[in-house]
């Protein structure tokens, strides 16, 4: 197996020095046993890895949210304050200029 790894491997190096390694080339190497036994090994290597990131991610998008929440709910009631001091004092002076 190890000489499969090997030999895979540089053939990719190799088309890569030479400038071959394209589309086609990369399709004819995902026909091969070798190649896709080394990609579920290193996929099976890098899912603990994947799972961590993906957790992290997550934890970073819930602060993420909570943070702009409280802030939203923080500026919806210095709007709603204001809207009713402002409200209040139209309606008082209003008020005040209809009697006189």
């Amino acid at each position: 197996m190890m000489y499969g790894i090997t030999k895979e491997n540089r053939a990719f190096m190799e088309a890569g020095a030479a400038g071959t390694r394209d589309r086609q080339f990369l399709l004819n190497q995902l026909d091969k046993e070798s190649v896709l036994d080394i990609l579920d090994t290193k996929a099976f290597m890098l899912d603990p890895a994947l799972e961590t990131l993906k957790q992290a991610c997550f934890e970073s998008a819930k602060n993420f949210i909570a943070l702009n929440l409280r802030n939203f709910i923080i500026a919806y009631l210095v709007f709603l304050i204001l809207f009713t001091a402002i409200t209040g004092l139209v309606l008082i002076v209003g008020s005040k200029r209809l009697k006189t």
